[in-house]
């Protein structure tokens, strides 16, 4: 009788556990996968203002202090999105001066990608004693429901931090020791960020920007962080969020902000987005991005981490090639930081090179992480738009455009550096290595497994 109860038992638990893995697999493959094959015109709204100033940030140290700077001046609202946030040492930084402009009576809200935030923060005591501030409200965008794994695939990949609904910063970089600060790990990426100013009022591009703030903060799919003030550990965090605050202050790096000095001026300047809702998207960013590169006239340079394209990517890259020369910066295989993307761009490269754009493999110091778009001598694009599927039909993306001749010639000169350490591969097949070019040295356990990389990937490219 025993043994028959057990084996009932081991049956049923098999057959639960089987029909759970045959769900997970469905709803992690089939609703993408429609996403991706999404036919569609739509484009983007572009709202355009003028008289804006920008400032570049291309400089991992650079990056965390202006973010501490740019907190530090708010008066009355700040509001952040970010894809990934650690509590590692300049995550805690930022978590620090979020809690100091808090104490201070300024209203904070942050909205953080749910598997990230479930993953890497939720469990933090210096971020539960942020959370736990009566000035500060928290939301984890999508994060993950058993009852609603369908949904898993669609992530918040915006990365911006609004001061006082005027003055923002909008970029490329997650809220980590990757992307932020002097090295907390030796592994950084390299990215890009933007601040807008435009004398502290309120400008076309910051209600834009507003505007889609609003929309996503009120999706029911969201989910409200809630801590506990009163718990041991959450009052410990908050003495050490204090004492940390007062140290970065000390170290007086924080200095007051010089609009004049510290930015260029632009001619124009728009915000680009697309849907936020967690579910398939039409590539209206796609398609404007698209749109804006058949305009250029002279050369464009479009700078991405990796390349996952489908046929309609392809297309997209062909019509820009039909009437301008098209350079494309990304990492060399052999040494880029996303495997998977790396294995995928392997398997495709020739059906890139197809499209009629000349491809720059790019072996630096670090791995770049940067989205970056240069029209002609005047257009800048950045932002967190790679050039895959996933930004396409299934994230939340942004990207900001600028008019600025000036802010156009410094990424050119970066460009062109990046090509001399490069490897370029015309679509006619010659090689031209870049002066400064050394190559990649590859490990013959790191070759094995991005062979073995290179067939695991190819039936779920449209998730990497």
């Amino acid at each position: 009788m025993k043994k028959t109860f057990r084996i009932k038992c081991f049956k049923l638990v098999l057959g639960v556990s089987l029909c759970f893995l045959i769900y997970l697999l469905v709803s992690l493959i089939i609703p993408p996968l429609i996403g991706t094959h999404e036919k569609s015109d739509t484009q983007a709204e572009v709202s355009i203002t003028t008289s804006e100033r920008v400032c570049l940030i291309d400089n991992n140290e650079d990056a965390l202090l202006w973010r501490l700077r740019l907190i530090r001046s708010a008066q009355e609202e700040i509001i952040l999105s970010t894809f990934d946030f650690r509590a590692d040492s300049s995550g805690t930084d930022v978590i620090a001066a979020l809690w100091g402009a808090a104490e201070r009576g300024v209203q904070v809200r942050l909205i953080i990608d749910g598997i990230n935030a479930q993953l890497h923060l939720s469990g933090s005591d210096v971020f539960q004693a942020l959370a736990a501030h009566d000035n500060v409200e928290v939301k984890f965008y999508n994060p993950i429901r058993l009852t609603q794994l369908w949904t898993v695939n669609y992530r918040c990949h915006d990365k911006y931090l609004i001061i006082d609904r005027s003055t923002y910063l909008m970029g490329g970089r997650n809220t980590s020791d990757l992307f932020l600060g002097s090295g907390g790990t030796s592994r950084q990426n390299i990215d890009r960020d933007i601040v807008v100013y435009n004398g502290g009022f309120t400008t076309a591009s910051a209600n834009t920007l507003l505007e889609y703030f609003d929309r996503i903060w009120l999706l029911d799919t969201n989910r409200a962080f809630h801590a506990e003030a009163e718990n041991h550990r959450v009052k410990k965090a908050t003495a050490i969020l204090a004492r940390r605050w007062t140290e970065i202050n000390d170290a007086k790096q924080l200095t007051a902000i010089n609009w004049e000095t510290e930015t260029l001026q632009t001619n124009e300047v728009a915000l680009l987005s697309g849907d936020c809702t967690a579910w398939n998207k039409e590539p209206m960013l796609l398609n404007t991005l698209t749109t804006l590169m058949q305009k250029g006239e002279q050369n464009i340079v479009l700078q991405t981490p990796y390349m996952i394209c489908n046929q309609a990517m392809y297309n997209a890259l062909k019509k820009v090639t039909d009437n301008v020369q098209v350079q494309v910066i990304t990492n060399a295989p052999q040494s880029g930081a996303n495997p998977w993307g790396c294995a995928d761009y392997l398997n495709h490269r020739d059906d890139i090179l197809e499209t009629g754009v000349d491809i720059c493999e790019w072996n630096g110091s670090f791995s770049m992480h940067t989205k970056t778009i240069l029209i002609d001598d005047r257009i800048s694009i950045i932002g967190s738009f790679n050039w895959d599927m996933r930004s396409a039909y299934l994230d939340t993306e942004m990207m900001l455009l600028i008019d600025c001749p000036a802010l156009n010639a410094i990424l050119r000169d970066e460009a062109q550096q990046m090509m001399y350490e490069g490897k370029t591969i015309s679509p006619d097949g010659v090689t031209v290595t870049g002066e400064l070019y050394i190559t990649p040295k590859v490990s013959a356990t790191k070759q094995v497994l991005q062979s073995l990389l290179r067939i695991i990937v190819r039936p779920f490219r449209y998730v990497l």
